[in-house]
């Protein structure tokens, strides 16, 4: 499965779901499904949550 990345703030992301905010009431719902999906960290548009994980920098060791 090809997962989406998104730059945000300089930051790199790996989408691994978009779902529309209306789907959850409460944080403690999002944070919840954040833990379910294995991501750590959320974004939010207007119209989404997106659980994302983080892309860290490759560093060259030499």
């Amino acid at each position: 499965m090809l997962n989406k990345l998104y730059r945000h703030q300089g930051n790199l992301y790996k989408i691994i779901r978009n779902v529309p905010l209306h789907n959850f009431q409460t944080l403690d719902q999002v944070q919840e499904f954040r833990d379910y999906v294995n991501s750590n960290h959320v974004l939010k548009t207007k119209t989404h949550y997106m659980f994302c994980e983080v892309v860290e920098e490759a560093e060259i060791v030499g």
